[in-house]
């Protein structure tokens, strides 16, 4: 009897060893490959909720407005025979180009939305005087694309969204709280809204009251920027006066979705300003600390903050277009 559990204890070891010399005489087999149990990482990734991005062509031109040809630079998606793909307007700032909004249309035509840039008077490859820019003649420009693009690209006149930069901005909030344009969305990039804070950045009141006497006594008034110098004719300062701020008239009108984006070291457009056009219209916001007034636009489209601007802008133009 006292020898029982010894004796149990040797059966085990006894086994083990056998059970593991079994195994190591063996020979390795190796499993046949099973097709209905392949790892998870070789799967193909399910595509039929990715978004459809469409191929696109890009051509530039020379379009009527107001009796003359303003350069014109469109994006437009290859959509399907008989489709009217919906369009962005986008109106580039003060004594600026359409280049730097360019990454923007790219993006917009890939997700279906066409686009037409333009180089307002003086600018790009303007041949108008730089005299006759102003508000007044952005926003005839901004009209007269939408007919031609609807003439000759297709698109649907009733879609239009508008993208605005800085004074380009200000002349899509005109333009929703005039009634002009019905958009069913808005990228405004730190819009210049606010006629006391243009006041202020054109060298403050004493300044303004100068230079606009001169326009309407000797044809223009010399405004140097730091760069150069811009000759503001007459009608820059009878259209920025017309309205103190368009953004609550714009509010009252516009009911589609809206992105304002702005930088916080802004020194041209004060950020308050951007706040408050963000606040009235009920906009999702994109904020950087870093870019200035630029918001990143002439950076590169890749990792940066312009590439934030873009996905956003996607987004929010795609839903509320859906």
């Amino acid at each position: 009897m006292k020898n029982r559990p010894l004796t149990a204890l040797a059966a085990l070891l006894l086994a083990s060893f056998l059970v593991h010399a079994g195994c190591a005489k063996q020979p390795a087999v190796t499993p046949e490959p099973d097709e209905t149990s392949a790892p998870a990482a070789t799967l193909p990734v399910p595509t039929e909720n990715a978004p459809k991005e469409y191929p696109y062509t890009e051509e530039s031109f020379f379009y009527p407005s107001r009796g003359i040809d303003v350069p014109g630079y469109a994006v437009v998606p290859e959509t399907e025979a008989g489709e009217k793909p919906p369009l962005a307007v986008i109106l580039h700032g003060h004594g600026g180009t359409n280049e730097g909004l360019a990454h923007i249309a790219r993006a917009l035509a890939k997700a279906g939305i066409a686009s037409i840039r333009m180089d307002f008077s003086g600018c790009g490859s303007s041949t108008e005087s730089f005299r006759e820019n102003n508000l007044t003649n952005m926003k005839a420009d901004a009209l007269a694309a939408i007919a031609y693009m609807e003439e000759r690209f297709g698109t649907d006149p009733d879609s239009v969204a508008l993208i605005g930069y800085s004074m380009g901005g200000r002349a899509s909030l005109e333009l929703v709280e005039e009634g002009s344009v019905s958009p069913y969305a808005m990228l405004l990039i730190a819009p210049a809204a606010s006629t006391t804070d243009l006041i202020r950045l054109f060298g403050g009141e004493s300044r303004w009251k100068k230079m606009k006497a001169d326009a309407f006594e000797k044809g223009f008034g010399l405004y140097n920027t730091g760069y150069s110098d811009q000759e503001l004719g007459p009608e820059f300062f009878r259209a920025i006066e017309r309205i103190s701020d368009p953004v609550p008239g714009a509010a009252a009108r516009f009911t589609g979705r809206a992105l304002v984006v702005w930088s916080s070291n802004d020194g041209v457009v004060l950020p308050e300003v951007s706040r408050s056009a963000a606040d009235a219209l009920k906009a999702e916001t994109l904020v950087s600390g870093t870019e200035g007034h630029a918001c990143g636009l002439y950076g590169p489209p890749e990792g940066g903050f312009l590439q934030q601007i873009i996905e956003k802008t996607v987004a929010v133009f795609t839903s509320a277009h859906s």
